[in-house]
């Protein structure tokens, strides 16, 4: 191989390392967006599952209510009637 040759790969190497060095940021951009997406569909998801839990909360926490108001008017009948016993 002559010297020219050596040469003329050496170049091509060192600009395909920058071309290389060149179009990283552009990947490391388009994985951090996609990184980004995915996050956010992770949130959206964990939002719903939120939302689902917080509905089914509320509607123990209305029916344990009623119940409770129930059993208020129950035991103040009790007491009117004089039968503590119930």
């Amino acid at each position: 191989m002559s010297i020219l040759d050596r040469i003329n790969t050496l170049i091509k190497a060192n600009v395909n390392d920058l071309v290389r060095r060149a179009d990283e940021p552009e990947r490391a951009l388009d994985r951090s967006i996609g990184d980004m997406k995915s996050s956010l569909a992770e949130a959206r998801a964990s939002l719903r599952q939120a939302q689902h839990s917080e509905a089914s909360l509320l509607r123990q926490w209305e029916r344990g209510r009623a119940e409770a108001l129930d059993w208020e008017e129950r035991a103040m009948a009790a007491l009117r009637d004089e039968d503590e016993a119930m």
